[in-house]
């Protein structure tokens, strides 16, 4: 209860009562009567001395002028006056649950007050107040009791006591009236009741304000000061709000101890704002106050007498303590702390939360930052910063080399070894690529391997995970790295040392080692593990360790069949027996040969008379169907890569260039080796003459004893042309063969026919000229040959049956106009052959091809050589599907991977190009077929009749018989209106019947047909008739 409500104190009554007497004995004066306040004990002097360098003594005597013992209102003349601003509180500013330890200081008082029953002396009242004042001396600023009606009946002198009035409006007894004990001025008109007041404050200057608030010298002393409220003040019911509170039960039944109130703040003028706790006191039998003191408040009546509480006990009165408010949280919000009369923003590196002690404001944590005033929380540093102390107003980037990857850390860490950040304020370290490593921690970049070097993975943490990169491997006794190139696989890490073992430990000791692997589709050798051959068969060459082959071949690139197995359609197969006996070559061969030689001369003995008949049509179409397969061959053996069913679809022609392969000479040790059949090849021609020729001597020698089996030299001659003609473009292959060749990824290159010879060895060089005879001799002195006949052919034609006979095949199979085109088919097979001869690359040798073929093709349809028109179809379709097997291959050009990919996209490309090279393979065959098929049925089932003949006959006579009769304008003018087409076959009409009919030239060259009709279109005088 605040010092300035003056009543009777019931602390220490004995020796305030004894205060007073002396008081009103010595100082009954009028002005002691004016005088506005109680003198004061004499304070602690030590306490004086230390506030204001002098003792209390010392202050009165130099207040004290006229030396009467009195310091009168004339003579307190204060320096300088209290001038404190005083600001407005309200109730609900106060953090009163901050304020709860406080309030046991009052339950104690109450709790010993009730123990005791309100039987005490002052004297102990006066200590136990004392003491707890000076136990919380820094909060407290006052512990007070408070009775009625009479203070001093109640402690303790139970004198006699006017009760007149005592309510809490009731003026009390007269403000004259002596109490029992001597005390006089015991009420104030400004407080309006009786009350027992204990006050420690006590000022510096007995007669002047505080300089500042809450400045007092003592904490036991009294002192007094005037006008502290008015009744009407709300704030009055810190007196009696507990009580009313405890007999109304407004909060339910509380006990006594629960009846605490805290009051609104109040101000003072000399202690500023404070606030009060305050509680009943309370007995278990009444006592002489022991009555209601609101009961005039409630009846305007006073009380008669006492009244009992809820729970039976008698209030006698109220014990407080009053706390300065400097010393009081207040209710501050969110970002604020209590800073009494105010709340006041937390400075930027603290904040506090609103349920948060408001007694100040909290420091962030490490990783936690306040960037401005007035912040709830404090805030976590983002991921890449960090806050490494207290009352941090910012976050730090984390420097390169470090991160934090979460939010509210404190430090940053460190890169680990293998991890890098190249940039401040990093979340996340990032690991070290491939090829990379760091050895430290907190790296700002990672180290790169050796320019060939890489790591097995990410994350590599020292220099010696450094190993070969893919594609290459580390040699034998070196740190650099060297590249596979083709045909190799290097995985990362690949050693030479790893090879050896795996070489030295076979397939056990491969498995767990990493070395250069041969690719599939390659092989190398032992002694040169890291060279690798190209195989022309992926499927002989499964890859892996050196000199791995299928089982079936051996040599380099796995070129040749092993011992016992022949070559076929790009695949090598098991020898039989019989094969294996040398019977079926060369013997079958050889025993065959005269055979077919004779059946061959069976049927080409045909005149010039007889070129017009379907077996000269159908030989055309097998000529046809021949050549096209043998280019068909070239294009396989060209350097381009095929898929497995293309190269078979293909390779089923080969044997159009290797015919006698079909003998399988490789069962014949004999003719196994590379030596033997490259001699066979190079002198197949040579064979097949002396075959024929051969023949030819055993005919006559038959024929002297039966004649009719004796040969014609001429016809057998001819026979023997016609089938080195239709086998012109494999026997220019054959010559040739030696300089095709195809290169190796280590530089090196095979023979294409034999790639287990390697071309321009010793061994290649010592054939070369062989072979350099055999093309001159196969090809250009036949070529020569040929131009030469066809050029003496117009003259010597129709004069000479053994040249009819001798070079019928040059001429048989083309129409009289072209009689001269087996030059260009020669040309044609010769320029095919050279495409594998001059060029290395696939793809320009099947350019090559495809101009070669369309030259030809574009010929063919200029000319339309072929005595039948049928032969000319089929040439032009047969060119065509040469043509578009190229390019379907050129453009598709698979790889080994492309063929093996299981891509579905992938696939479809692979299986269209494959469709396209298989249809177009066997166009040629099919049409021939058809073609056939239908001349036979022409010829041998639906001949012309001689009927359709006279036909033809008829209107060709009758339509010159018109032209002829016309007159000669009419023939101008019929001439001039004529298309340059139909101009050219009228013209051509005239010179067929001027050569057929009369053997006259005119124009261009036509073999003409010997026949007797010439000689019956002439007259005597030799002129022809009109």
């Amino acid at each position: 209860m605040p010092f300035a409500l003056l009543s009777a104190l019931s602390l220490g009554m004995a020796a305030a009562a004894a205060a007073a007497a002396a008081a009103a004995g010595s100082a009954g004066t009028d002005a002691q009567r004016a005088s506005p306040f109680q003198r004061p004990p004499t304070p602690s002097r030590r306490l004086a001395r230390r506030l204001t360098g002098e003792s209390v003594a010392e202050i009165k005597a130099r207040l004290d002028v006229d030396q009467d013992g009195v310091i009168s209102e004339a003579e307190c003349v204060c320096a300088d006056g209290f001038e404190m601003e005083l600001p407005e509180v309200t109730k609900d500013m106060i953090d009163y649950s901050a304020l709860g330890h406080l309030e046991s200081v009052t339950k104690s008082l109450a709790l010993t007050m009730y123990t005791s029953q309100g039987d005490f002396t002052p004297t102990f009242l006066r200590r136990m107040l004392e003491n707890l004042l000076t136990q919380n001396a820094e909060e407290i600023l006052g512990v007070w009791t408070l009775f009625w009606p009479d203070g001093y009946q109640v402690a303790f002198g139970r004198g006699p006591v006017n009760l007149t009035g005592s309510g809490i409006y009731g003026a009390g007894p007269d403000k004259d009236q002596l109490m029992e004990g001597g005390l006089t001025k015991y009420f104030f008109p400004e407080l309006g009741r009786n009350a027992t007041l204990f006050c420690p404050y006590v000022f510096a200057s007995p007669c002047c304000p505080p300089r500042t608030p809450g400045d007092f010298l003592s904490n036991i002393d009294g002192a007094v000061w005037n006008s502290y409220m008015e009744v009407e003040s709300g704030n009055y019911e810190f007196a009696m709000r507990p009580v009313f509170d405890y007999f109304n039960e407004t909060y339910g039944k509380r006990t006594f101890l629960e009846s605490g109130f805290w009051a609104a703040p109040y101000i003072d003028k000399a202690a500023g704002v404070m606030v009060s706790f305050s509680m009943p006191l309370v007995t278990e039998v009444p006592v002489d106050s022991s009555f209601d003191p609101w009961v005039y408040q409630r009846t305007g009546a006073p009380a008669t007498g006492p009244q009992r509480s809820w729970e039976g006990k008698y209030v006698f009165g109220v014990a407080g303590i009053d706390v300065k408010l400097s010393n009081v949280i207040l209710n501050c919000g969110g970002g604020n702390y209590s800073q009494f009369p105010r709340c006041v923003r937390c400075p930027a590196g603290s904040a506090r939360a609103a349920n948060q002690p408001a007694d100040r404001c909290y420091e962030c944590e490490p990783g936690r930052y306040s960037p401005g005033e007035g912040l709830s929380e404090c805030l976590r540093c983002d991921p890449g910063t960090h806050a490494p102390g207290q009352r941090s107003t910012e976050c730090i980037a984390c420097p390169a080399g470090e991160f934090t990857e979460s939010k509210g850390q404190a430090q940053c860490t460190a890169c680990p070894r293998g991890q890098f950040q190249t940039a401040s304020r990093g979340t996340a370290c990032e690991r070290c690529a491939a090829g990379k490593y760091q050895h430290q921690t907190g790296g700002m970049a990672c180290f790169n391997c050796s320019t060939t070097r890489t790591t097995l993975g990410a994350g590599s943490i020292s220099s010696a995970e450094c190993i070969c990169s893919a594609s290459f491997y580390a040699p034998a006794g070196s740190d650099a790295c060297e590249p596979c190139g083709v045909g190799l696989s290097c995985a990362a890490g690949s050693s030479a040392e790893a090879h050896a073992a795996a070489l030295a430990g076979g397939a056990s000791a491969a498995a767990g080692l990493v070395y250069p692997e041969v690719v599939p589709g390659y092989m190398t050798l032992s002694d040169d593990p890291f060279s690798p051959y190209l195989c022309l068969d992926s499927g002989s060459c499964p890859g892996g360790l050196p000199e791995s082959c299928a089982s079936e071949r051996q040599g380099i690139a796995c070129g040749k069949c092993a011992d016992g197995y022949f070559a076929m359609a790009g695949t090598c197969s098991q020898c039989n027996d019989l094969d294996l006996s040398g019977v079926v070559f060369p013997w079958l061969l050889l025993l065959l040969a005269p055979g077919g030689v004779c059946v061959c001369y069976y049927f080409s003995n045909k005149r010039v008379e007889n070129w017009a008949t379907v077996n000269v049509y159908l030989g055309s179409v097998l000529y046809i169907v021949l050549n096209n397969y043998q280019a068909v061959a070239l294009v396989k053996k060209t350097n381009i890569y095929l898929c497995e069913f293309s190269s078979a679809s293909l390779g089923i022609w080969s044997v159009m260039l290797d015919g006698y392969s079909m003998f399988r000479p490789e069962c014949n040790s004999s003719f196994d080796s590379f030596d033997a059949k490259f001699w066979v090849n190079l002198m197949a021609p040579a064979l097949l003459f002396a075959v024929f020729f051969g023949t030819y001597g055993v005919s006559w020698l038959i024929g002297n004893v039966q004649p009719r089996v004796r040969m014609q030299r001429d016809q057998l001659t001819g026979m023997f042309f016609s089938l080195y003609s239709s086998f012109f473009t494999a026997i220019t292959a054959l010559a040739m063969g030696l300089f095709v060749c195809y290169k190796h990824p280590n530089g090196n290159s095979s023979l294409k026919s034999s790639p287990e010879v390697l071309c321009f060895d010793e061994a290649w060089h010592s054939k070369a000229y062989a072979s350099v005879a055999a093309v001159v001799l196969y090809c250009l002195c036949v070529l020569v040959l040929f131009g030469y006949v066809i050029r003496r052919a117009p003259t010597l034609f129709t004069k000479s049956e053994s040249f009819r006979q001798y070079f019928k095949f040059l001429f048989v199979k083309f129409h009289p106009d072209a009689y001269w085109f087996q030059l260009p088919v020669v040309c044609r097979s010769i320029f095919l052959g050279v495409a594998s001869v001059a060029f290395q690359s696939g793809a320009l040798q099947l350019y090559w091809i495809i101009i070669v073929q369309g030259l030809y093709m574009l010929a063919v349809v200029a000319v339309r050589p072929w005595r039948h028109p049928s032969g000319n179809a089929l040439d032009i379709v047969s060119s065509f599907s040469v043509i578009a097997i190229c390019g379907v291959s050129v453009f598709f050009a698979p790889s080994a991977a492309m063929c093996a990919s299981a891509d579905k996209e992938t696939r479809f490309t692979i299986d269209v190009s494959d469709g396209l090279i298989l249809v177009m393979s066997i166009a040629s065959l099919v049409l021939g077929l058809i073609l056939a098929t239908a001349l036979v049925y022409w010829y041998k089932f639906a001949p012309v009749s001689r009927e359709q003949n006279l036909a033809l006959i008829d209107g060709v006579l009758g339509a010159f018989g018109i032209f002829t009769k016309a007159p000669p304008d009419v023939h101008q003018e019929l001439v001039a209106k004529l298309h340059v087409c139909d101009k050219a076959l009228l013209e051509a009409t005239a010179r067929l019947v001027q050569t057929e009919l009369l053997g006259q030239q005119s124009g261009p060259k036509r073999l003409i047909t010997p026949a007797p009709i010439h000689e019956r279109m002439r007259d005597g005088s030799g002129d022809t008739p009109c």
